[in-house]
């Protein structure tokens, strides 16, 4: 009994371990231009274990064993991006990508300014999915992605164009530019952290 308790323990403080580094290495991203770091949150492994999505299907579950949330500001503090990763259980995986894919075509039903289709963006090898809108409107969300790893996370770009009445993008081909760089930037600095 003694050995199962010790090698469970050893299993949980590796993971800890494996999980702190992940943290410590994305607090190190400090973004790019309009993408600067404000803050990282850890809602940790006690939270909910999973989270329903509405689809095609009616509403759907999805695991969610983990996540995190990273804060960014323009240079003078108005919010501009949240990133949000979250951890699916191993098993669920494959299904939770599946549900979260059609959860974002059934936003674009109800988005305005936005193609009805999917946008699948290839940049540098990395697939994102999700929309950005087709022109500068006075919502406060301009685009919204996610990318999958091969870690078992779901990693949602939330691109943020308003925080009261500072517009931060009067023209979509600079946005696009910056959210390509901070995407792939993100996506490459994941990869060596884990």
């Amino acid at each position: 009994m003694k050995n199962v308790i010790c090698a469970l323990l050893v299993l949980f403080c590796l993971n800890v371990s494996a999980q702190s580094n992940t943290i410590r290495c994305l607090e190190n991203f400090k973004g790019n231009k309009d993408f600067l770091f404000l803050r990282f949150d850890h809602y940790g492994v006690g939270t909910k274990k999973s989270k329903y999505l509405k689809t095609s299907n009616g509403l759907e579950e999805v695991s969610n064993i983990d996540n995190y949330k990273l804060h960014f500001t323009t240079a003078d503090k108005a919010p501009s991006l949240f990133i949000k990763i979250e951890v699916s259980d191993s098993s669920a995986y494959e299904l939770d990508k599946a549900i979260i894919v059609d959860n974002y075509k059934l936003l674009l039903q109800s988005t305005k300014h936005v193609s009805q289709k999917l946008d699948t963006l290839n940049l540098k090898g990395y697939n994102f999915y999700g929309y950005t809108k087709t022109e500068i409107d006075s919502a406060v969300s301009i685009a919204s992605y996610v990318y999958f790893t091969n870690n078992n996370e779901s990693i949602y770009f939330n691109f943020l164009n308003r925080s009261g009445r500072t517009v931060l993008y009067n023209s979509l081909p600079d946005f696009i530019e910056e959210r390509n760089l901070l995407m792939t930037n993100f996506v490459e600095l994941l990869k060596k952290c884990n």
